[in-house]
């Protein structure tokens, strides 16, 4: 039985979640509408347990946990001694709950990644509804090593350091500084030049404690705020707290320097403060060193603090369905701008009405490209208005080069609208291998109908050979009915490899060595007919494992181990 993990059931059981979470929405909508009958809630709790059971079943642990503490909130909703003193927030909460799962399975589906993560924010304000503790930032994404304070960290400046009696004097001006800066973060005001400002106030500290074991604390938090200034990692509300955390430290030491400057860091804030830097680029030299001294590997283009933002937008953006028609309604604008290219590149006379006509669409192409988060595409066109622009002067001549220079700039457009319109479809691409550097010259729609017509023209392939092979049972082994199937299934392998599909092309490779080693061999005996019929086993599996592909509902590779266990039951020689 193949074990339904991971991304490929969602595929299989996403349309009955949508469906569940959808008549949940109702019961709720009706709760909201009479909050003295709570009936409905019964109701939504069960369609929740139903959701709950299927993201175990396939491991979306983030969608677990939301639904989990959406569970709490909905008990201590029906409880009448609840602590709740506006249920209007809590049934809001259930409301927004219930609108960042179905944003999140429609990304989970559609971008073929999963980001618990991105499930942090609501996951929290829930839990602050129900009174429990929020769940740290770097806790919930597990970088799985849990980091404890330097034992031989004994700072990194002794020049400067004070006894301890003199520091309250000394560094009371320096918390002040923390704090301007601090109160002006949290007011959102000039984040930048405050950060800096609090940078400087904790370099003072740091110069100042020298080699006390508290020094750590400071060299820690530098790295933290230098990550923040630098725009490397968003500084949201649950980050600000952090930042509270060290104004709380230098107040400690104030009121008590004989006891807490021989204090290192906590575990639970270094483990914080490094889950940020993690995030970030290495922005600086100090930044460097601190991953360095922690064995901080490098963080995967995945798990960057700008990654996971742009992320965010996308999921809580509109739906994959309204970008879909945006790019499709941008394709039809542009045939308008290929055609009159086209004219002028057959040397006819193009008319000062359409130029014009090609400027506007160009320009309204231009500013919709911005609001797709498509930069780059956005960049190449606005380069060639310019020379559309000086066509329509009649001293300019537009001459091969440039229409070739305009033409090249819509086809590059095209090709990235169509690769949205994909990504952003509500069926899921097939798992192929990323098109190559040099493949990008290609449209990616071309590229992608060419994956699909590889695909089909394999299955056929494989039909074929199973055909004639039956045929060679049935007509008592008569060769003649699989002369022709070795070189079909090396035409098969050859262009499953092509696609990188690695395992299924070695799997055809394998039948191809079954019928050349047992079957074409005059010299081999009988051949027991459940040998067939497992050769048959492997073939038809790699047929499902294409289908599936053809049809856009990729099955994962379950279908290619019970090909290979097959494969093993041949006994083949490998040549």
């Amino acid at each position: 039985m193949i074990e339904m993990k991971g991304l490929v059931p969602l595929n299989l059981v996403k349309h009955e979640m949508d469906a569940s979470i959808q008549v949940a929405e109702s019961h709720l909508k009706q709760v909201m509408e009479e909050p003295d009958d709570l009936s409905q809630l019964k109701d939504f709790a069960g369609l929740m347990r139903q959701v709950l059971g299927v993201a175990k079943m396939i491991d979306l642990n983030g969608v677990v946990m939301l639904i989990e503490n959406v569970l709490v909130l909905v008990r201590q909703v029906e409880d009448k001694n609840s602590r709740f003193a506006d249920q209007d927030a809590a049934l809001g909460g259930l409301g927004h709950a219930l609108l960042v799962l179905t944003h999140y399975l429609d990304y989970v589906h559609r971008s073929q990644r999963v980001l618990s993560v991105l499930l942090l924010t609501p996951i929290n304000e829930v839990r602050r509804l129900t009174g429990n503790a929020l769940i740290n930032e770097w806790a919930f994404v597990g970088h799985g090593i849990q980091y404890q304070p330097l034992t031989n960290f004994k700072g990194k400046n002794a020049q400067n350091q004070l006894e301890f009696h003199e520091i309250p004097a000394k560094c009371a001006r320096l918390r002040q500084m923390y704090q301007v800066g601090l109160l002006s973060v949290l007011k959102d005001e000039g984040q930048k030049n405050n950060l800096q400002m609090m940078v400087r106030s904790v370099e003072r500290w740091s110069s100042y404690c020298g080699r006390l074991p508290v020094s750590q604390v400071w060299w820690i938090a530098q790295g933290v705020l230098e990550a923040f200034a630098a725009g490397d990692v968003a500084l949201d509300n649950g980050r600000k707290v952090l930042l509270r955390k060290f104004d709380s430290i230098m107040k400690r030491i104030l009121e008590d320097p004989q006891t807490e400057l021989e204090r290192s860091i906590e575990p639970e804030l270094l483990q914080e403060c490094l889950h940020i830097i993690a995030l970030s680029h290495d922005v600086s030299p100090l930044i460097e060193d601190i991953k360095s001294a922690f064995s901080i590997k490098p963080a995967t283009q995945s798990f960057l603090d700008t990654h996971l933002r742009l992320e965010r937008e996308r999921m809580n953006g509109p739906g994959g369905s309204i970008i879909a028609q945006v790019a499709m309604g941008l394709k039809e604008e542009i045939l308008k701008v290929k055609d009159t290219i086209e004219m002028g590149a057959r040397g006819m006379v193009i008319e000062q009405g359409s130029l014009q006509e090609v400027q506007d669409v160009m320009t309204r192409i231009s500013s919709t490209l911005v609001m797709l988060s498509l930069p780059e595409a956005n960049k190449q066109l606005e380069v060639v208005q310019n020379t559309v622009s000086q066509w329509q002067d009649s001293s300019s001549k537009a001459d091969d080069e440039s229409f070739d220079l305009v033409a090249d700039a819509i086809l590059s457009v095209e090709s990235e609208l169509a690769k949205l319109a994909r990504e952003f479809e509500k069926e899921v691409v097939p798992s192929y291998a990323e098109p190559s550097q040099e493949d990008q010259v290609l449209p990616a729609n071309l590229l992608e109908e060419s994956r699909l017509l590889v695909v089909g023209e394999s299955r056929i392939g494989l039909s074929m050979s199973k055909k004639a092979i039956a045929s060679y049972v049935e007509s008592d082994y008569r060769i003649e009915h699989i002369e022709n199937v070795p070189v079909t299934l090396k035409t098969v392998s050859g262009a499953l490899g092509f696609l990188e599909l690695n395992r299924a092309a070695v799997i055809v490779k394998d039948c191809l060595h079954f019928v050349e080693q047992r079957m074409l061999d005059s010299t081999q005996g009988g051949i027991p007919h459940d040998t067939f019929e497992t050769m048959a086993d492997a073939m038809s599996s790699v047929d499902y494992y294409l289908e599936s592909m053809e049809d856009r509902r990729p099955i994962g590779d379950g279908l290619l181990d019970l090909a290979e266990q097959s494969i093993a039951e041949l006994g083949l020689t490998k040549k």
